[in-house]
């Protein structure tokens, strides 16, 4: 299964606020099934404003983090 709305990046908007609570909810996914997770963070003007380059760069860092707590 793939996840295709997520807010597991860290502190970029309503979800997940740290580092740690990205990891739980990715372990969480694969227990339950899911390989692939699409982080699908708001972007709102004077809300949440972040730039394309931030966003991959934050994905590229969370797939590494993943790999080192074992998550696929």
């Amino acid at each position: 299964m793939i996840d295709i709305h997520s807010h597991i990046l860290p502190g970029f908007d309503d979800g997940v606020e740290n580092l740690h609570e990205s990891i739980r909810l990715g372990a969480e996914l694969q227990k339950c099934g899911f390989s692939s997770v699409i982080a699908t963070p708001h972007i709102k003007d004077g809300q949440y404003v972040f730039d394309k380059d931030s966003v991959m760069r934050a994905v590229e860092n969370l797939n590494v983090e993943f790999a080192l707590a074992g998550l696929e």
